[in-house]
């Protein structure tokens, strides 16, 4: 998935949350600030699958800067 940090932008222009869908928890390091204009590519990979649920990496990068994992 890629998108821009716009849609997330606070008064300040500093990026603090976002589109994050997230069904039952989820523990989310942020590693740095973004900022507006930021392109933000996410991947995932699937470690297990169970019933209706899964377990999941994701990592943002900022070009070739992790942003959140």
């Amino acid at each position: 998935m890629r998108m821009s940090a716009a849609t997330m932008i606070n008064g300040h222009g500093v990026a603090r949350g976002g589109p994050v869908t997230v069904a039952a928890g989820a523990d989310i390091v942020l590693t740095a600030r973004l900022n507006e204009g930021d392109i933000l590519t996410a991947s995932a990979q699937e470690r297990t699958r169970f019933g209706r649920g899964g377990i999941y990496d994701v990592t943002v990068l900022r070009g070739a800067t992790v942003i959140a994992e």
